[in-house]
């Protein structure tokens, strides 16, 4: 666990210093001069599957299950598998957008800025199209120019927290070399 009341290098708490951040964002806001400050992000995309992971079913109905409530009863499942075979069910209840660079240029041009993001929000590796689960982040954007597909993540849910398993091969296509190459306008 995060302890927010740590001190950081330059003295302040991690709360403070956000709260200041938070403070000064407001402030440049209600003065106009974010639309002013113009700001560029990237280059990180991922599409995260969030999933329920079946403990057992009900039905045949493929939402009527109980899942694993918590991440000690998911690996003892996991556990009890060693020297055998095992069947794990998963059923994704969403897929969104996610990845560092998306949230955070979302973020920015939901605060005013006019925000270009370049990164791994395309279709395809061959493709200037934006893949269409990026409509809303790209809604907040002055400009975004996909230039890779997006990474994966299956985010295996719990009660009592997360677990994500990273599939983040097509960061990797986010090259130099790909971010000076031409694209359509």
């Amino acid at each position: 666990m995060t302890d927010t009341h740590s001190t950081t290098s330059g003295g302040g708490s991690r709360e403070s210093i956000a709260r200041s951040a938070a403070d000064a964002l407001d402030r440049a806001r209600a003065e106009g001069t974010l639309a002013e400050t113009p700001a560029l992000a990237g280059f990180d995309g991922f599409l995260d599957s969030i999933i329920r992971v079946v403990d057992r079913r009900r039905s045949m109905a493929m939402e009527d299950f109980e899942p694993i409530s918590t991440i000690p009863r998911f690996a003892g499942r996991v556990a009890d598998a060693a020297g055998k075979s095992a069947n794990i069910e998963l059923v994704v209840d969403e897929v969104r957008f996610g990845g560092n660079g998306p949230l955070y240029a979302g973020a920015l041009g939901r605060l005013g800025m006019p925000t270009t993001y370049i990164g791994a929000v395309g279709k395809d590796d061959e493709s200037d199209e934006l893949l269409p689960v990026y409509q809303p982040f790209a809604e907040r954007c002055e400009r975004v120019i996909p230039i890779a597909a997006p990474a994966y993540t299956d985010a295996l849910e719990f009660d009592d927290g997360k677990i994500m398993l990273g599939k983040a091969a097509n960061v990797q296509a986010v090259t130099w070399d790909r971010l000076v190459e031409p694209r359509r306008a």
